[in-house]
């Protein structure tokens, strides 16, 4: 393996192995941003990635091969997960602003990653502000020492919220909720693993109040 490849893949390992890479910082709302008039939100969430399982420790290429490799039947599982929560977050969204007098746009088709000017979105949508929603992470998080498992898997969910001034690219609002969660009992249920679905949705309906809070100014 070329040196070039290793650093390549070493860099892909801190994004989707959680090994402490740059997390933008939280912008809390402004509290007067509620009682102003004409606000025209579009939501629009980003395609998902596939729901996997999150290595984070000291591991090389070897050990992340030979860890993937046991856990091959339990990393086929999460990629079946279902993601129908994701789909359904904006309209709850859309349904709470509604509530404040806030007129709401639902951009019905999930886009890329990769977008980051959202003016054009904005006017398709005749809004003068972007509320985007984005699940970075999901499945199960373990910790590792080289291929050797220093616990058992938990449920995990990284999702965040981005309200945004197009014209300008000002972000008014920012939240991101990384929940992690032990399983009650046993983990490693093959083939429907029970208990880490439960506590998969658990994670998942935290990390959603944990942006709704924080958008509407509630306390955690």
């Amino acid at each position: 393996m070329s040196l070039r490849i290793y650093w390549y893949l070493s860099f892909i390992f801190c994004i989707f192995g959680l090994t402490g890479c740059t997390i933008p910082a939280n912008v809390r709302l402004p509290a007067d941003f509620w009682s102003q008039s004409q606000h025209k939100v579009a939501i629009v969430s980003v395609k998902p990635p596939k729901p996997s399982l999150y290595a984070s420790g000291n591991q090389g290429l070897l050990d992340y091969a030979i860890s993937s490799s046991v856990n091959h039947d339990f990393i086929a599982y999460l990629a079946k997960s279902d993601l129908s929560w994701y789909e359904k977050f904006p309209q709850n969204l859309g349904q709470q602003l509604s509530q404040r007098k806030v007129a709401v746009k639902l951009y019905k088709a999930q886009i890329p990653n990769e977008l980051t000017n959202y003016a054009a979105l904005a006017q398709e949508t005749a809004s003068n502000k972007v509320l985007v929603i984005k699940l970075k992470a999901i499945g199960a998080l373990r910790y590792y020492y080289g291929f050797i498992p220093l616990g058992p898997a938990l449920a995990y969910c990284s999702l965040s919220g981005e309200l945004i001034e197009p014209q300008t690219r000002t972000i008014l609002w920012r939240y991101q909720a990384k929940v992690m969660e032990s399983v009650a009992g046993e983990w490693d249920q093959p083939p429907n693993y029970l208990n880490f679905a439960k506590a998969l949705k658990e994670v998942t309906e935290k990390a959603q109040n944990e942006l709704l809070k924080s958008l509407f100014n509630e306390k955690q």
